[in-house]
């Protein structure tokens, strides 16, 4: 299968560069990093194409060793348990509510693609429910579905893509307030440690 591949510009860098074909679209380019956080979120099937400079055309995801990534499965669904006691621990619901409602700055470089688009913006803020983006490029509309694909930081540890709609956009179009949906177990985990260490710093201000 022959595709018109389209490039676009994008700044000099010694990351090798991908292009990926899904849902009859053609998506990039991004960088190998990039793309395996993709593939590992399951967002890029198998059978799906991809395509780099020096490929003479493009390949079945599954026939590019290169690009071999553990794909996390499913997770399972929740078993409900035996109700033991209607009394939940006071101090325990405080810190878990606490938490939920916490939203922190965090300032990362992230890349945002919409299945039309890819943008280059800066996570202002995040909290388990949603995060605030920035931006400079316009392009993002009202409750449009997007992917948030975010690099290994200090903050959050390692890679993840966070989905999610766009809820709430500035006058000037250059910010937008993200609502998360279908946030894997993990990522929670990884948002939580983080909203709990930024409690923990204002804490130390504080004392």
């Amino acid at each position: 299968m022959r595709l018109n591949l389209k490039f676009k510009v994008r700044k000099a860098s010694m990351e090798r560069i991908w292009y990926y074909y899904v849902q009859k679209k053609q998506m990039g380019p991004v960088t190998q990093a990039e793309l395996e956080v993709f593939i590992s979120q399951g967002d890029i099937k198998q059978t799906d194409l991809v395509f780099r400079e020096g490929m003479e055309n493009w390949k079945s995801l599954k026939d590019v060793p290169e690009l071999a990534v553990d794909v996390k499965p499913p997770l399972p669904l929740p078993i409900k348990k035996p109700e033991v006691s209607k009394v939940t621990p006071f101090v325990e619901e405080t810190s878990e509510k606490r938490i939920s409602g916490l939203r922190a700055s965090i300032k990362e470089t992230v890349v945002v693609h919409n299945n039309k688009k890819i943008f280059s913006c800066v996570l202002s803020n995040i909290s388990l429910n949603g995060v605030f983006l920035k931006t400079e490029e316009k392009g993002l509309q009202l409750n449009e579905s997007i992917h948030i694909a975010i690099k290994q930081t200090q903050g959050l540890g390692k890679p993840m893509v966070l989905k999610g709609k766009v809820v709430r956009v500035e006058k000037d179009a250059t910010g937008y307030g993200i609502e998360l949906k279908g946030v894997t177990a993990e990522a929670v985990q990884k948002i939580s440690e983080y909203l709990r260490d930024q409690v923990g710093l204002l804490r130390q201000k504080k004392a």
